[in-house]
């Protein structure tokens, strides 16, 4: 008895990859449509400049990784290896930046949290029981003389 096949049993190209690939293209738009609103965002020297240092510097890592994985994607889509490219340097570079900035995050949230138990100690003191110590501390003894005149 001959077994039928479907028309998925005689491609060469198995389903799984075919909607595989048809995701990766509605994700593709869907970039792009985003991408040229984020590079006018991102090119003009106004909105830059009203961002503070950290966010800008993210903002602008961010458009150039967008672009180099793009332009190793199309190289993938071509048969080339981007790790025999010179785009391997501009990626290793980019994980470099990447680094630094997260290290900075970390090193300003550290930089705060320090701050902030420094001021607790300094108000709740380490030996008083947890009693706020300074101005914002009541004398039991000071209301009765207050209410004595």
């Amino acid at each position: 008895m001959e077994e039928q096949l479907t028309t998925s049993e005689i491609s060469a190209v198995p389903h799984s990859v075919t909607e595989s690939a048809k995701r990766s293209l509605t994700h593709l738009e869907a970039v792009q449509t985003n991408f040229f609103d984020f590079l006018s965002l991102s090119s003009d020297p106004d909105v830059l400049s009203q961002m503070p240092p950290l966010q800008r510097a993210h903002a602008l890592l961010l458009l150039a990784k967008t672009i180099t994985t793009l332009f190793t994607l199309k190289l993938r889509c071509n048969g080339v290896d981007p790790d025999e490219h010179q785009v391997k340097s501009e990626v290793e570079r980019l994980s470099l930046y990447q680094n630094k900035l997260e290290s900075e995050k970390r090193s300003v949230k550290t930089a705060a949290k320090e701050f902030l138990e420094k001021a607790a100690l300094e108000l709740l003191g380490s030996d008083n029981e947890g009693k706020i110590k300074g101005p914002l501390q009541l004398k039991k003894g000071s209301e009765d003389e207050d209410n004595s005149d």
